[in-house]
């Protein structure tokens, strides 16, 4: 029920109580009572059946202002640990599939009333793994309550009866049994509802934050109930950046660099699935665990199964870690400790109260060792295609990709330092050995040799392959890498995991450089007109062509004699020249 339509409806029942000389001991409590009791539960639609959200998704229901003003009779329950009679019956802790329950009528009206009583109880199906966070309805043989009550005018009645589930076979332990049970009017004016929630199980086990993408120290993997994406493997509790970009995972340790473009940082979005008084984020030394900083604490942290809570998840910012111990950044290389304490509202139920969850961290802030341009070698294969010989070694996270990048200067004597960009070759490390379906190029004995058919031998195309660490992830691997060299000088990049990168150019990789002739309205105006383009008598597909001279015939055939060519512009050197115009 929605804070503002409560205070409304509030004010309403005050003058109702007044106007209609209601006696209670207690205004507020039995405004509230009443208001409780005549809540309409929300239901989902279904095919066969109407199925009731939640009691933790929804309280008593939608608030139901006609129903509170039509009703003459208010109901209390107590049962199996509540002793305190009000609107719900809190059941805490089950040991068993049953428990006990009183209903307490009170009649303030003038006429006696009577109602049929029934209930429907709920649980939340599984997977095996995770719970499908949605509502179905418990069957059982025994629970099939179906009583009558009457209460007389201006007088109270009390019924006892046990609710028993000892034969519902889809109530596994550990795991809430909740719903309504309904005393129907049989006046037809004003049906009652009482909510009932527990947990069958061990209330003391049961973790208040969804298990994240890594386990606990100390502690196997937790299956995970709630995901942003459960096809992609995205639980909705992360420790991730204040972005919420997800943070690289190694070995079960969290890698982040701070100051970095892409990781700098560490924060936790969590899945509360328990109401928190507080909690507490902080920074240990991952051999002493002494508290090296505390990053803040929030407050009140209420869980989720919330009909107004549409994120399964919440991001909590006073969880950031930018990097900073004391007065400086965190060492390189050291491993921390993230610590997320988590003060629990128990009310003496289960457990003691605290629940403390530690995960792994580690800074990795250091580019990946590359070989320098003295130690690159490069061997000629045949012709243009050369064997690049080179060394790269990450001591952190691990390679992720290597670049071989061709570059050439804006003016042959380098006077003009502007970098033009050709061709590349991407390698991508990963640590399965099949991808698609295909067994993959493997590091062997601390060696990646690349086949040549694996490597485009033109001077325009690019590739990329993938290779099989094979367990070198973060050892010293000698690459040869076949390349098809149509520049003079080349870059080759190495990046880890954490973007951090190292760089090596070489220079006289070649003899001169390919010259390029782009076509920019190749697709637009010149092949989707059916005209056609000659470059040396040889007919293009693609809007690039290479060649090692330094001039070229070109010829351009249009579909049909009435086509022409409106305009024919050349552009080198950043100078563009109209050949055609008009």
């Amino acid at each position: 029920m929605a804070a503002p339509q409560v205070t409304g409806a509030t004010a309403i029942l005050k003058q109702y109580i007044k106007a209609k000389n209601i006696q209670t001991d207690n205004s507020s409590e039995f405004i509230k009572l009443l208001l409780m009791n005549t809540a309409t539960p929300l239901k989902d639609e279904g095919i066969f059946e109407d199925i009731p959200y939640f009691v933790r998704q929804q309280g008593s229901g939608a608030l139901n202002i006609e129903n509170a003003l039509k009703t003459t009779v208010v109901v209390r329950a107590q049962g199996t640990n509540d002793n305190i009679a009000d609107g719900k019956l809190e059941l805490k802790e089950l040991k068993d599939k049953r428990f006990d329950v009183r209903l307490s009528l009170e009649n303030f009206g003038d006429s006696t009333k009577s109602y049929d009583i029934n209930s429907v109880a709920l649980y939340e199906p599984t997977d095996g793994t995770y719970r499908l966070q949605r509502s179905e309805i418990l069957h059982s043989n025994e629970s099939n309550i179906s009583r009558e009550i009457s209460v007389e005018a201006h007088s109270s009645a009390n019924i006892d009866f046990t609710m028993d589930y000892s034969d519902a076979e889809n109530l596994e332990e550990d795991n809430f049994i909740e719903g309504f049970i309904s005393l129907r009017d049989k006046d037809g004016i004003s049906n009652l509802n009482i909510p009932f929630l527990g947990f069958y199980g061990d209330w003391g086990k049961q973790r208040a934050i969804d298990a994240f993408q890594l386990p606990e120290i100390g502690s196997e993997k937790r299956n995970v109930q709630f995901f942003v994406n459960k096809n992609a493997g995205v639980s909705s509790s992360m420790l991730g950046t204040s972005m919420m970009l997800k943070l690289p995972l190694y070995n079960n340790e969290i890698y982040f660099s701070p100051n970095s473009k892409y990781y700098p940082d560490v924060a936790a979005r969590i899945a509360p699935l328990r109401n928190m008084e507080q909690v507490e984020y902080s920074i240990l030394d991952a051999k002493t665990e002494e508290t090296l900083r505390v990053l803040g604490v929030s407050k009140q942290v209420r869980k989720l199964s919330r009909l107004s809570v549409n994120k399964s998840f919440k991001f909590m910012s006073e969880s950031v870690w930018d990097g900073k111990i004391g007065e400086g950044i965190a060492e390189d290389g050291a491993e921390y400790i993230y610590c997320i304490k988590a003060k629990l509202n128990t009310n003496n139920v289960g457990g003691n109260g605290e629940q403390v969850y530690k995960f792994p961290v580690r800074v990795d802030s250091m580019a990946p060792n590359l070989s320098t341009a003295n130690e690159v070698q490069v061997n000629d294969i045949d012709g243009n295609m050369k064997e690049i010989v080179f060394n790269v070694h990450d001591k952190g996270i691990g390679i992720e990709n290597v670049y071989l990048q061709s570059i050439r200067y804006a003016q042959d004597d380098k006077a003009d330092t502007s970098i033009r960009y050709g061709k590349s070759f991407v390698i991508r490390f990963q640590d399965e050995p099949v991808k698609d379906g295909k067994e993959l190029v493997k590091v062997e004995d601390g060696k990646l040799n690349i086949p040549v058919e694996a490597v485009p031998d033109s001077p325009t195309a690019r590739g990329e392959v993938y290779v099989y660490t094979n367990g070198y992830r973060n050892s010293d691997i000698e690459v040869h890498c076949p390349y098809f060299a149509d520049t003079s000088d080349l870059i080759i990049d190495a990046v880890d995991y954490m973007d951090n990168k190292s760089r090596t150019t070489l220079s006289d990789v070649r003899e001169g450089n390919y010259n390029q002739i782009n076509f920019l309205n190749f697709f637009d105006y010149i092949s989707n007109k059916n005209a056609s383009v000659y470059v040396n008598d040889i007919k293009l597909d693609d809007m690039t062509y290479s060649l090692i001279e330094k001039e070229a015939v070109i010829r351009i055939k249009l579909a049909d004699e009435e086509s022409h060519l409106h305009k024919l512009t050349l552009k080198h050197d950043n100078i563009e020249e109209n050949i055609i115009f008009g």
